[in-house]
């Protein structure tokens, strides 16, 4: 996982090659569809905003093809990470949607405030959207899928 920053986001160009491609479009303003391309399939992104939820009813996720790349732009958003060795898959593996489901127990929490970014890596299994400050109810934030 990595977090830091916006104005940070070059020093993890040599990372991957999606990076400086997110770089140069959070810089230039990002599309405001609710899905969109930045380069191809290499990178590629969401608009949510959606309600925040107590602990217990966000689902658990991981990804195999992409990084997931997580920038809140209104409100404080709660994410929870645990490594995949420690959970167990409540779904297989899907394949289009690049995803599979698992129960976990939380080994670290974040709080995503706008002006950070947070990347996340496959072994990562995440739980996002969960209420981190009962101030707030709503977020809007962009979340970048980064093809590995």
């Amino acid at each position: 996982m990595i977090l830091d920053k916006i104005e940070n986001l070059a020093r993890y160009q040599s990372l991957h090659a999606g990076i400086k491609d997110a770089a140069a479009a959070i810089a230039s303003g990002l599309p405001s569809e609710k899905k969109f391309t930045i380069n191809g399939e290499l990178v590629w992104g969401l608009n949510l905003q959606y309600k925040l939820r107590t602990e217990t009813e966000p689902l658990w996720e991981a990804h195999r093809k992409h990084l997931d790349f997580h920038m809140v732009m209104k409100g404080d958003e709660r994410i929870d990470i645990c490594d995949i060795a420690n959970t167990t898959p409540t779904t297989e593996y899907d394949d289009a949607g690049d995803y599979q489901l698992f129960t976990a127990k939380k080994e670290q929490s974040i709080i995503l405030k706008p002006g950070y970014f947070m990347i996340l890596f496959p072994n990562e299994v995440h739980r996002v959207g969960v209420i981190a400050d009962l101030g707030d109810i709503e977020i809007s934030k962009v979340v970048l899928k980064l093809k590995i």
